[in-house]
């Protein structure tokens, strides 16, 4: 991605963000609001800078997500519901921005998660939300999501034999999966531990061959790639709704 469209990316994450339909005021979803948030579930994981996709130009929004859904669970621990249905909002703006994505082939999934992160913050303005865990769930799906669509994007990058952008693409992919089964560990540790291992052993394979000079990878790296998608799914199923 050209850097003029690093620019287009951050204009419409203001303009969404400052829209009455995302948020009830004018902070970006970059701003202080997120940056001062403590780490939450997922801060063990080693995720708080997930830059891994960086030659695309979008490492500013990779973890945008993730770090407003962190400040939303500390928001809400304080009892700041305005807070935190506006942090909640602000990851909806930036899942629905990867679901614009021209080559988004997990829009649906993208847009559903958004959709529902709309509605929780709504409830939580109204009052409705009492227990933390009701985020929780909300966040583990839509991490979900985001790893579903990052793993596809390795996998097409793998078949345009840009092994680098695959790694970097499954590395996000694989943070999400983490940062998932941290916060839903009740429901997904089990399964979902194994999931970050294999995905984590995929990208070691595909460094590898770009420490190597190789411009596409092994027969067995690509198959193991493509059977990650069952196994993503099989994770999303078992926090559907």
């Amino acid at each position: 991605m050209k850097r003029t469209a690093i620019v287009g990316l951050a204009a419409l994450v203001a303009s969404m963000l400052t829209s009455g339909a995302w948020a009830q005021s004018s902070e970006t979803a970059t701003g202080t609001g997120a940056a001062k948030a403590k780490p939450g579930p997922a801060a063990a994981s080693g995720t708080a800078d997930k830059t891994a996709a960086g030659d695309n130009g979008i490492s500013p929004l990779i973890n945008g997500p993730e770090t407003n859904f962190r400040a939303a669970r500390n928001a809400f621990a304080k009892g700041d519901r305005s807070a935190t249905a506006q942090d909640i909002r602000k990851g909806a703006a930036f899942i629905r921005i990867e679901a614009n994505r021209p080559n988004a082939t997990n829009q649906a999934d993208l847009l559903t998660s958004a959709a529902e992160l709309e509605s929780l913050a709504g409830n939580v303005d109204q009052g409705n939300v009492s227990s933390p865990y009701d985020l929780s769930r909300a966040f583990a799906r839509a991490d979900l999501a985001l790893a579903r669509h990052y793993h596809m994007l390795a996998e097409e990058s793998l078949r345009e034999h840009n092994v680098k952008q695959s790694s970097a693409w499954l590395g996000a992919a694989t943070d999400y999966v983490n940062d998932s089964v941290a916060w839903n560990a009740r429901q997904l540790k089990e399964s979902g531990s194994p999931v970050v291992k294999k995905m984590r052993e995929l990208q070691k394979n595909l460094q590898a061959k770009i420490a190597s000079g190789a411009h596409s990878a092994s027969q067995e790296t690509a198959k193991g790639l493509n059977a990650l998608g069952a196994d993503l799914q099989q994770l999303a199923q078992k926090i559907s709704q």
